[in-house]
């Protein structure tokens, strides 16, 4: 098997090219149905189309929802001219995963998560963020940063500082550790610097027997409960890191013992002296340019670059680029380059892309560092590149191997606009989930964990479960960003209700989301469905020390259907005291006190709206983190998630089941929300029949038409109310 499956080196490339051929179907090609899929609210339906295939005899179209474990039934079945299917019996606002398989001159896959309208996914559970200790002081504003992001995007943040000289399983127990304070939870892996690195196996994924052993293995730090052992893998190998004998702290597993409960990213640029920039700087840069990612100060384009270097092996190892790119930017978005004119990195450089992947000969410099592949680009090259590609898959001998210097892998994504990258190829990911607003980190821990869900590149050898799986990256990223609204300011309202001022997001969105945030970061809306104006006076009993929050929402219309997008967080506190719920004293008609006004105002000049307190929220501020923080929440704070929460009633999942929606029927104001909009908040009447005022009494009518006349006044002075 091994022997059938030699990659081009450096020096056999030549060899490889001359013996390849020009053909019109790529294996690739015909391995992978290019699957997209657009929505339609008016009438209710997914429309899923693909390019026509030469040869095809028919396409089977299975459905499922994301709770599911498996696809359903068939629920088409097409000849071989098709290229379309409408599916009319889609419910609004639910998250569906389409298998499209075709028959006939090679058999193919596609798959594209869709529906109409999405749920929006608001809570996301909880980000261990874990902070090389090494770094942790130079990039202290950075990491502030980072946190606020993550908090602003649903997640409750728990970060630790870890030191390189820790030890691997050391590193898992605090992983551990951190989930069992809050087991309900969903919860990912951040590995932010040169976290220590797991190894296992005795593998060769890339074919070459003089690579064979153990290779670097994050998977390690996602899987809380599988049995790792150090007993049985005695390989001396060629380099003495791939080399795995009993004892030495490298585990025997090479493919994974259970499957992976978290998500696991890494941004880690040490030892790439070819970049030039230190390791704190490109971290730095790193960091800086993912925030303005989510913030969409960046805007790729939303098409993809499609570079196979690959089509003379029997193996569709490219197939997943083409999947992958359909299903997220439409299969007419796609430039399928050439493999033999301009190396792909040429053609990224100071492009835009939303995604890209490359795949090709892996090549070694002369200090065996794995430094890339052919035609598509060295670190060296790199360093004098800005690939404009957001989202990267690349595939090759040697550098899915990532521990070493220089390596591409971990480079690619120091330069340029790349935030992420996955080798790609052995075995194939699946990144289709991210079309209807999952993270990234959604899609790699499927892609560790399948094994027959999504059908593998071929069976056998290396084509599932893989210890070597790995994302270079954040694994929070989302494929969409949405420009937050801004300067929050919350006061109060005379009457006890609440007042939210915003600036509106420069993007045109659908509305906006106000949430009251828990003392735990959980943000649980005070209405159901979204609000337009950006002034808003609501009946909502106002509580200074509460804290707050607004999200633009988009309607997001896109190669997957369409799905409603949050924007990041702005957050405010209400820090000026509550006005009393008679704004003219407690003796309603008393000379001495009616219309004394001047100690219950609320001077606005004190704090009530100051622009300059707590409008806005600057990155790191209302965090609840300080630069160095290790602890994060204190274990167990995370885990009062109680029942009532609108919308949040469960964090244990981040799956389209338990999502807010604006669709849902159940979805109403949580009790003790003063929504009425009746309610004027003026002053009391303790006698309904009549009222005294020194003299005598005032009829009842005389009361009623003045009563009138005042409510008539008072609601025109006021600012119109959520409802």
């Amino acid at each position: 098997m091994l022997k059938s499956f030699v990659f081009c080196t450096a020096l056999a490339f030549a060899t490889c090219l001359a013996a390849s051929s020009a053909v019109a179907q790529t294996n690739a090609q015909k391995s992978a149905v290019q699957v997209s899929a657009q929505a339609s609210s008016q009438p209710l339906r997914v429309t899923l189309s693909w390019p026509a295939h030469t040869g095809a005899t028919g396409y089977l179209i299975a459905r499922k929802k994301f709770s599911d474990t498996a696809f359903g039934a068939t629920i088409a079945t097409l000849g071989g001219s098709a290229t379309s299917h409408e599916d009319t019996t889609v419910e609004l606002g639910v998250a569906y995963e389409y298998k499209v398989t075709r028959s006939g001159n090679g058999n193919g896959t596609g798959y594209v998560a869709a529906g109409v309208e999405v749920a929006p996914l608001e809570a996301r559970g909880r980000m261990i963020l874990l902070v090389d200790a090494t770094l942790a002081s130079g990039l202290a504003s950075e990491i502030t940063t980072l946190i606020a992001d993550l908090e602003a995007d649903g997640w409750r943040v728990a970060r630790h500082n870890v030191e390189r000289s820790a030890t691997v399983p050391s590193v898992r127990t605090l992983i551990q550790t951190t989930v069992a304070a809050a087991p309900s939870l969903n919860h990912a892996v951040y590995l932010l610097g040169h976290i220590p690195v797991p190894y296992s196996g005795n593998i060769a994924p890339d074919g070459h027997n003089e690579h064979q052993g153990a290779w670097p293995a994050d998977a390690y730090y996602g899987d809380l409960d599988g049995v790792w052992t150090d007993t049985s893998v005695n390989k001396n190998a060629g380099r003495a890191s791939n080399t795995n004998v009993p004892g030495d702290g490298k585990f025997d597993q090479s493919t994974l013992p259970s499957e992976v409960e978290l998500s696991v990213g890494r941004v880690d640029f040490f030892n790439l002296p070819t970049l030039t920039q230190s390791e704190l700087e490109l971290t730095r840069a790193y960091l800086n340019k993912a925030h303005a990612f989510k913030i969409r100060q960046s805007n790729p384009t939303r098409r993809a670059l499609f570079f196979d270097n690959f089509q003379y092996l029997e193996y569709p190892l490219s197939s997943s680029g083409l999947r992958t790119q359909a299903a997220l930017v439409g299969h007419g978005q796609i430039t399928q380059a050439h493999p033999h004119g301009s190396s792909m990195l040429t053609l990224l450089n100071n492009e835009s892309y939303l995604w890209a992947y490359g795949a090709a000969g892996g090549t070694q410099d002369n200090e065996g560092s794995y430094n890339g592949a052919g035609n598509i680009g060295t670190t060296a090259e790199l360093a004098t590149t800005a690939p404009g590609s957001v989202f990267n898959m690349t595939f090759g001998s040697y550098f899915g191997d990532w521990d070493n210097k220089n390596n591409f892998l971990r480079a690619f994504i120091g330069r340029g606009a790349a935030l992420t990258n996955a080798w790609s190829g052995i075995p194939n990911y699946y990144f289709h989930h991210m079309g209807v607003g999952q993270p990234i980190g959604y899609s790699v821990r499927a892609s560790m964990n399948n094994t027959t869900l999504y059908t593998p590149m071929h069976s056998g050898w290396a084509s599932t479960g893989r210890t070597h799986m790995a994302l270079m990256g954040d694994p929070s990223l989302r494929l969409h960003a949405v420009v937050p609204p801004s300067s929050l300011v919350v006061t109060p309202i005379a009457g006890g209700g609440t007042n939210f001022k915003f600036n509106a997001s420069s993007q045109t969105v659908r509305g906006y989301y106000i949430y009251r945030v828990s003392s735990d970061g959980v943000m649980s809306r005070v209405l159901p469905n979204h609000v337009t104006a950006t002034d808003i006076a609501s009946d909502l009993a106002y509580v200074q020390g509460d804290r707050f929050a607004v999200r633009a929402v988009v309607l997001e219309n896109t190669s997957s259907g369409s799905y409603l997008n949050l924007s990041l967080a702005s957050f405010a506190t209400a820090t000026a005291a509550a006005l009393p719920t008679d704004p003219g004293g407690e003796d309603v008609g008393n000379g001495d006190d009616a219309g004394n006004t001047a100690p219950d105002t609320g001077n606005p000049g004190d704090d009530a709206g100051n622009p300059g307190d707590d409008t806005g929220h600057t990155p790191g501020n209302d965090t609840g983190h300080t630069p160095g923080d290790d602890t994060g929440h204190t274990p167990g704070v995370d885990a009062g998630h109680t029942p009532g929460d609108v919308g949040n009633s469960d964090d244990a999942s981040v799956d389209f089941a338990d999502a807010h929606s604006e669709h849902d029927a159940q979805d109403k104001p949580k009790p003790g929300h003063k929504l009425d909009p009746s309610a004027m908040g003026g002053g009391s009447i303790s006698c309904f029949g009549c009222a005294t005022s020194g003299t005598g009494s005032i009829p009842l009518p005389a009361v009623m038409l003045g009563l009138l006349f005042g409510l008539i006044v008072l609601r025109s002075s006021r600012k119109t109310r959520m409802s």
